[in-house]
């Protein structure tokens, strides 16, 4: 589960939604989105192309993978990665900042 809201970009979560693996650079929030073994891979700065071509070989070498990731994509997506989860995050940060008498 994602505790705070980072910046990142939303084709991470559009692609949850669709049930599809992610692989992009580790950078940024990326991480706490597209998670090694999970739904994606994320591939260091300091790599080459070669690594993201070796992670869709994974991905479609290893027995069951592609499916495992599409499922966790799409779980992520209905428990985190949406806009109605989004709403209630941003609203408890809201709420948290509003002086009360």
């Amino acid at each position: 589960m994602i505790n705070k809201v980072k910046c990142v970009g939303i084709v991470f979560c559009e692609a949850c939604a669709y049930s599809l693996p992610s692989i992009t650079y580790a950078t940024g929030g990326t991480p706490d989105y597209v998670i090694n073994d999970i739904n994606g891979y994320g591939i260091s700065l300091n790599k080459s192309g070669e690594e993201f071509a070796n992670s869709v070989i994974k991905i479609m070498n290893e027995k069951n993978k592609l499916e495992e990731m599409k499922y966790n994509a799409r779980k992520m997506y209905e428990q985190d990665l949406n806009w109605k989860h989004f709403g209630e995050k941003l609203e408890d940060i809201i709420n948290s900042l509003i002086i009360k008498d």
